[in-house]
This record gives C-alpha cells, structure tokens and sequence, in this order.
C-alpha cells in the first residue's frame, strides 16, 4: 500500500514540475511555493529515517567543510556587542568584513522583528583585491556602515521636513560587525541570510534598495526601489527623477508581514 503511494506521489510530482516550468518565476507566490516545498522535502527526509532500522546521526560535523567555517564566523558575527549606528562614526577602524543591522523601532511593519535575533539587513565589505591584513583591507567594512548610517539619516530628516511621522530614526539601529580574513565574508554573508531572511536583503526580495548607492544620468528613469518607496528621503532617489515603484507603501508592507509569517522571526 505504502509503495502504491509513492509511485502515485512520483506521478503528481512530475505533472507539477511540468505545471510550475511555466509558473512567475518572482513575487509573493514564488515565495510560497519555495516555502512548500522545503516543507515537503523535510517530510520526505524524515520518512527516509523513519523507514531505516539503523538511524542516522543528527548531526555529522566536518570542520574542513566551507560551510562549517561559513557558518562559524557567522555565529563570531552574533555574539558580538549591539553597537548603537547613531554614533560609531567616533571609532573609524580598518579591515573588512562582516556586518548585521538591527531595528529597534516602531515603524509598524517591522514589529515582528523588534525584540528578536533577526537582523533587519545582513552586508558584506569586500576587501582590495590581495589584502592581507586588516590595514591593507583600509576602512572598507566602516565605510560601508558609514553609507547605511547616511541614508537612515536622510529618510529621518526627510520626513521630518515634510511632517511624515512613524518612519525610520537613526536612534533605533543597531549593529554588529566583525572584521575577517579576506575571501571569508562572502561565505558567511551567505550563511547568514539563510539562516535569517533579513527583510531588506535583496536576496528576499521584500524590501530590497538600501544596498544602492545612485541612479547613473542615463538609468535615472529606473523605477523607485521598495526600500526608497517606503522609506523616502535619499536625495538621489526621491528628486533626480525615478519612476514610481508599481507597488504603493500598503502593498509593499503587505509583503513585508507576509514575509515574516514565511520566515518568522528568530530567537537566539
């Protein structure tokens, strides 16, 4: 009975490969479908060790695995100290890296992650190519941090210019960071939006747009990022001229709490 039922299962999943071939490949429904299907893949897992008299271990640790050092310097990254991002500009410091950011505040869409372990956004500073010391990899991780700090304080004054309330304040970010030997914070950057889903990593495909740094003259008619449309205020991308996002603030919120029902929220 049991064999009949995984042939008829190998059936429905090849007329499903055929049905999703052609399915939107981007979006919400996307996100769902890929939720479902780890889901199923997990099942499926544990049937194979359900059905196997000799079980198999839970975890089998191989330190020269890439992914093992990945995430060890990913875990380093989480146990550092929360340092406030309204005032790290007073300890410039070399090296590159690895970083998380962290939201405090009370912009009502990212309540969810407030009071958890989940970072908002997860970056990397790639170093100068051949740098070995943290002196040789200059002050790229700070300098990058340095760019977030400023477009948070863009939005803030923006919209306390214009009387928009409720929006993002540089006093509710925090962050951690952790300088690295060259080449390992691609790894763990990977690592570690996997194992959070940051809601601004472009990779979740929410509220991707902090990462940008300016439309060059000839792309300025590109379409407002998610990010920018939420979260007005950034010079370049509020008055030189974007299109519009084809998505309004609700929609993209809508999207920001349908993510965190997917993912939700961890605590560490």
């Amino acid at each position: 009975m049991a064999e009949e039922s995984f042939k008829k299962l190998l059936i429905e999943i090849g007329e499903l490969r055929k049905t999703l071939s052609t399915a939107p490949r981007s979006g919400v429904k996307r996100r769902e479908m890929e939720a479902l299907i780890e889901k199923a893949i997990s099942d499926l897992h544990e049937l194979l060790r359900v059905i196997d008299p000799i079980k198999l271990p839970e975890l089998v640790y191989n330190p020269t695995d890439p992914d093992t050092f990945a995430e060890a310097i990913g875990n380093k990254l989480i146990v550092q100290d929360e340092q406030p991002l309204s005032g790290f500009e007073s300890f410039r410091f070399y090296g590159s890296g690895l970083y998380a950011l962290y939201y405090k505040g009370s912009f009502d869409a990212y309540a969810p992650i407030r009071e958890t372990a989940t970072p908002i956004y997860v970056g990397k500073a790639d170093p100068p190519k051949g740098a070995k010391t943290p002196k040789e990899q200059g002050d790229k991780l700070w300098s990058r941090l340095k760019e977030h700090r400023d477009s948070i304080k863009e939005v803030e004054d923006y919209c306390g210019k214009m009387g928009i309330k409720g929006n993002l304040k540089l006093r509710d970010f925090a962050f951690r960071y952790l300088v690295t030997a060259s080449g390992w914070q691609i790894a763990a950057e990977g690592h570690l939006i996997a194992l959070f889903r940051p809601v601004w990593n472009k990779e979740t495909s929410v509220v991707q747009g902090i990462g940008k740094h300016g439309d060059a003259s000839e792309t300025r008619a590109n379409e407002r990022s998610r990010w920018d449309t939420l979260h007005p205020g950034r010079d370049w991308a509020t008055h030189e001229g974007n299109k519009p996002n084809r998505l309004s603030v609700p929609e993209i919120k809508a999207l920001v709490l349908k993510h965190f029902e997917l993912c939700p929220p961890k605590h560490l």
